[in-house]
């Protein structure tokens, strides 16, 4: 299990929704420069953007993801 790491964001501090979002951007992309995942994929859906929107999972917990259109992927899906 990995540690909690120590909050550097005091308690009551109120962000605007873009701080906010800029800040989450820059941990969760300083915190995983890459990062693989192993799960089970479902409700995978290609929008007519082009984007795939999926849900990743496993027994204990699952998370949304988007696929850009254009990103380069290393697997193949067929829908």
């Amino acid at each position: 299990m990995l540690s909690k790491p120590e909050p550097f964001v005091k308690p009551d501090t109120i962000f605007s929704v873009s701080d906010a979002s800029a800040l989450l951007k820059k941990v969760v992309e300083t915190a995983f420069p890459e990062i693989r995942i192993r799960g089970e994929l479902s409700q995978i859906t290609r929008a007519t953007s082009g984007h795939l929107y999926m849900t990743i999972k496993d027994e204990n917990a699952a998370m949304n993801a988007i696929v850009w259109r254009g990103t380069p992927v290393s697997f193949k899906l067929s829908l």
